[in-house]
């Protein structure tokens, strides 16, 4: 956890929870493990603060203009990292990673991918064989997806 980052909404500085857990480390321990005991992640730990930062150079006026980030409580992204943790090695132990997932996986990345792609390329070449390659570039992907709201 680096110091200086940003607050959530419940104002908890990244350098209390170093302290508290310095100090009391099995009042954290206590509290994580209990979460993963009972399977719960406290309401309180999900609520976002969003900020909209305005991209350089835009029209100030149109909403476009502007990227916004959330900021979580600290707690929360401890939490969100040690499940983060325990899932991937489950999907590492129990091997249920497909070995061409190259998104979101530690050791890989958007350039082993490519070299992946480019290197079947060559082999279809060699092999005098067809290939096609179809890209596909949704551009706003993020803002172009369909969201369904509903009230508990």
């Amino acid at each position: 956890m680096n110091n200086g980052k940003a607050l959530g909404y419940d104002g908890i500085d990244n350098i209390i929870v170093k302290v508290t857990f310095n100090s009391y480390p099995s009042l954290l321990l206590h509290f994580f493990n209990k979460c993963l005991e009972l399977k719960y992640f406290p309401d309180h730990l999900k609520i976002r603060l969003v900020i909209l930062f305005h991209k350089m150079g835009k029209d100030e006026h149109n909403t476009k203009s502007y990227r916004p980030t959330c900021l979580l409580p600290t707690l929360g992204k401890l939490l969100e990292k040690l499940l983060l943790q325990r899932f991937n090695f489950q999907l590492k132990t129990n091997k249920l990673q497909h070995p061409l997932q190259y998104g979101f996986r530690e050791g890989k990345s958007a350039d082993d991918a490519l070299l992946h792609v480019i290197s079947l390329l060559k082999q279809a070449r060699r092999q005098e064989k067809p290939a096609v390659l179809i890209s596909l570039d949704i551009s706003c992907a993020f803002d172009s997806l369909q969201y369904i709201f509903h009230q508990r």
